[in-house]
């Protein structure tokens, strides 16, 4: 066994949340000399149990082992035919597990802010989040978007200066370290909750980062967004143009997507996690 690549691969493996729960198992696997082979855990996260199945590969010829992706599953969050909700990561998108969590429980209210490299390279900034309305594709995956720095070059997306223009008061915005510390939960794909002032009085609410609209949006205590007078026009404008385009195109029958079949009976084999 290749000890240097054991080390590295521990390391990323803790720095993607897994703790050092997995360790023995990857040594054992590493020995085996599989040319394949996955870790399971399962994890208290929140109020949910989620499971993640981590894949790695061996390349023999060179003696190392490298850690693919990883599937996570809310095993609390089932379809009509019992599946969890679930979703595969690249490991090199440098998604954590907890990341990946809040982005698989509320979909596109959340996104992760990652520099990443392209094919070259060359770092660029992205979001990243999921679709959860979306089809899913072959391997039962839900669209992820991204969206890239230059998605933003004519219109910037700056947080800092999205989240002074709230349209209602909120009281964890009027300290400068409060925003800060805001800023950087929802670049890791947080619901923020926050006290509002909706109506003369204080309430609950919520800050949920739109990557695709390039703002902060705010939600009351029932998820209902709390818009400005220009996002309200926004969303009377978009309806309209659904409308007529409706009116416009045919009704097209599409094919179904195939039933995906997800089967996390064996929730621990790797061993109890614990919580990240």
């Amino acid at each position: 066994m290749n000890i240097d690549n054991f080390e590295q691969l521990k390391e990323q493996l803790y720095r993607k949340g897994f703790g050092d729960t997995l360790n023995i198992h990857l040594e054992a696997s590493m020995k085996s000399g599989q040319p394949e082979f996955t870790l399971e855990t399962v994890l208290p996260i929140e109020q949910d149990e989620v499971g993640y199945r981590l894949h790695f590969r061996n390349d023999l010829e060179n003696d190392k082992v490298y850690f693919n992706s990883y599937d996570v599953a809310l095993l609390s969050v089932t379809d009509p035919e019992g599946n969890p909700r679930q979703h595969s990561f690249q490991a090199e998108k440098l998604i954590t597990a907890m990341e990946a969590y809040h982005m698989l429980k509320h979909g596109d209210l959340v996104a992760v802010n990652k520099n990443l490299f392209n094919k070259d390279g060359e770092k660029y900034n992205t979001w990243l989040s999921l679709d959860l309305n979306g089809p899913k594709d072959e391997y039962n995956n839900y669209p992820l978007n991204s969206y890239h720095e230059k998605y933003y070059q004519k219109y910037p997306f700056i947080l800092s200066a999205e989240l002074q223009k709230m349209p209602v008061p909120v009281k964890e915005l009027e300290h400068a370290g409060f925003r800060e510390n805001i800023g950087k939960s929802l670049k890791k794909a947080h619901l923020v909750p926050v006290t509002i002032l909706l109506n003369g009085s204080e309430t609950k609410g919520f800050l949920a980062v739109n990557p695709a609209k390039g703002r902060v949006d705010l939600y009351d205590s029932q998820m209902k967004l709390v818009e400005s007078k220009q996002q309200s026009a926004e969303v009377k404008k978009t309806a309209t143009q659904q409308q007529s385009q409706q009116a416009e195109e045919p009704d097209v029958k599409k094919k179904p997507w195939p039933d995906q079949k997800v089967n996390w009976t064996q929730k621990n084999q790797a061993g109890k996690g614990k919580s990240i």
